[in-house]
Formats: structure tokens, C-alpha cells, sequence
């Protein structure tokens, strides 16, 4: 992620990755190496997670990096959120319903997150809310 963020800069590919809130988070960081590799990593590895978990319930719009945000409570636990509102490239005003009739509002995103010595595991399980 250090050689990424090296090659591309630091925000440019926090624009290409994150969604609205978590760019703004981004831009109140401390512009630090550390820092930008930490934040961006953590974003990279559950929205990638969150695609292939996503993938089984077959989406009517394509997922954006930016469908995706994520959050942490106050205890640190990560929260991912998807954003059935967000633009993609196939659909511009937003999401909508999936194959299966299951919009983002009926789908929990369970994430778990984990970093040692420069490297990142993320693991999102889609579950299918009621």
C-alpha cells in the first residue's frame, strides 16, 4: 500500500477510494506516511472483503468503492455501511433493488479488521437482515 500510495499520491487515491465522510476524515488526518497507509489500507482491504461478499446477492448496480464507508464505534470495532444512494458508472442517480428484490438497507455488512507488521486482514460477511 506504501508503493501505491507513493506512485499515486496520498489524495488521489484516497478521492478514488472513499466515500464523501470518509474523505473528509482523510483530509483532517495527520499528514503522515504512517497515518495515510494506515487509513487507506483499512478501507482498501473491507471494501475489497465487502465486494466478494456482496457478489452472492447478485446487485442490480455495480459497487463503487464509494458505495461503501466505514465507521468505527467508539470501542474500535469497524462498522461497514453500504450506500444503496451512491452513484455507480452503470446507474447515476443511485441504487436500487437486486435481482432477488434485496436492496442495501436489507443486507448487514459484519466486518472484522486486523493489522500486524504491514500487513492487513479484513473479512466481511453479507448478511441478509430478518
Amino acid at each position: 500500500m506504501e508503493a501505491l500510495i507513493t506512485r499515486r499520491g496520498p489524495a488521489a487515491l484516497a478521492r478514488r477510494i472513499c466515500a464523501p465522510r470518509e474523505l473528509d476524515d482523510f483530509n483532517s488526518l495527520n499528514p503522515t506516511m504512517a497515518e495515510h497507509v494506515r487509513f487507506l489500507s483499512s478501507r482498501w482491504t473491507l471494501k475489497e472483503a465487502a465486494y466478494k461478499s456482496l457478489s452472492t446477492y447478485q446487485l442490480s448496480t455495480k459497487l463503487t468503492w464509494k458505495s461503501l464507508h466505514l465507521r468505527h464505534l467508539p470501542t474500535g470495532a469497524p462498522i461497514l455501511h453500504l450506500d444503496q444512494k451512491s452513484p455507480s458508472v452503470d446507474n447515476p442517480e443511485g441504487a436500487g433493488q437486486t435481482a432477488a428484490g434485496v436492496d442495501g438497507e436489507q443486507v448487514e455488512l459484519m466486518a472484522s479488521l486486523s493489522g500486524d507488521a504491514g500487513i492487513v486482514v479484513g473479512v466481511v460477511i453479507a448478511v441478509r437482515k430478518g
